[in-house]
């Protein structure tokens, strides 16, 4: 069960790239310079993806047991952030008020995760359906950001602190926004949503885009199979996830792409140290269960698996932006996803 509760500690995030509109002021107090009506420089791109993960780094770390995201659901996080963001500045996207904020990129991500990790944006539980709506997510990162903790972040191979946190979270929203302020938010999710299209990933449920909590369903026939096929696919997104190099700032050895991708694989570090019990036993039943699907597979006549040995789908979410990127085996493990709910 997904409950409210107080964390252990809370991070903290010192702002030092403008990543809002005009008339916004950093954390130090001086006034942001505007980048309404400009393409977006590379040092916006890496501040929303510090603070991005810095924000889901919460969910995942500080949430009760660890129990909303697995280690498999930060891996596909950070490709998401990361395929969005190379998107946006290999289109030269021009600013505007939009772009939201990190906190809302946060929330939309953790719940378009838990979306596409079950095939649809649906939950068996009013409880769960409570606690991933957009509200309840926002007011659980208030909470942690009034604890004024503070993370550091240290250089991976010298250990020295490169830099120490505050929660980049955005306060002072109207959770849910006013009824004429709501058409920015749609845009801002389906901005979102069309960078990782663009990139070669699944697109935001237009549920999600209208802030709309997951449907309240009940558990189809056969639910508990259906949960461990998923959960099977789901591993070897990760997998893929894992091995695929940050894009947005590849290549680039400054001090701001340097200090991103310190915060990237620091995050991602605390994820993967936290071990993930449930979720590991559940993948070594699962593979069992593979084990024996695929000597089935062999006694009958059937789609010719690919190299992983999944059956190759006709339908896919659509193409990978290139074979290189490494998203085309991602591509297909999500339309299987789908395809078994």
């Amino acid at each position: 069960m997904l409950e409210l509760l107080p964390s252990l500690a809370a991070l903290s995030l010192q702002s030092t790239v403008p990543t809002e509109g005009t008339s916004k002021r950093k954390v130090d107090g001086d006034l942001a310079d505007t980048r309404l009506g400009k393409p977006i420089s590379t040092a916006w791109a890496n501040e929303r993806f510090r603070q991005t993960m810095v924000l889901v780094r919460e969910f995942r770390v500080e949430w009760p047991a660890q129990s909303l995201l697995s280690a498999d659901d930060l891996e596909f996080i950070r490709v998401a952030v990361d395929v969005a963001l190379a998107s946006a500045v290999r289109n030269g996207h021009v600013g505007d008020i939009y772009d939201l904020n990190a906190t809302t990129w946060s929330i939309w991500l953790v719940q378009h995760t838990k979306a596409v990790r079950r095939g649809a944006w649906e939950a068996e539980s009013e409880a769960v359906q409570n606690v991933l709506s957009f509200e309840y997510l926002y007011h659980w990162l208030e909470s942690q950001h009034e604890r004024g903790g503070r993370w550091s972040v240290h250089d991976p191979s010298t250990h020295l602190l490169l830099h120490r946190y505050r929660l980049p979270f955005k306060a002072n929203m109207r959770i849910p926004p006013k009824s004429e302020e709501l058409f920015k938010w749609r845009k801002g999710a389906k901005r979102l949503s069309d960078w990782m299209v663009d990139g070669g990933l699944a697109p935001l449920d237009p549920a999600i885009q209208n802030l709309l909590p997951p449907a309240l369903v009940t558990a189809p026939p056969l639910q508990a199979g259906r949960e461990q096929a998923r959960q099977t696919l789901w591993s070897r997104v990760a997998r893929n996830a894992r091995t695929q190099l940050l894009s947005s700032v590849g290549g680039r050895t400054d001090e701001d792409a340097r200090l991103t991708r310190a915060v990237v694989q620091s995050v991602m570090s605390d994820s993967r140290d936290i071990t993930d019990d449930d979720f590991a036993d559940a993948e070594r039943e699962l593979e069992r269960d593979e084990q024996q699907a695929k000597q089935q597979q062999q006694q009958q006549p059937g789609p010719p698996p690919d190299e992983e040995g999944i059956p190759v789908l006709a339908e896919r979410i659509g193409p990978p932006t290139a074979p290189e990127d490494g998203l085309w085996h991602i591509h297909e493990l999500l339309a299987e996803i789908r395809d078994v709910y």
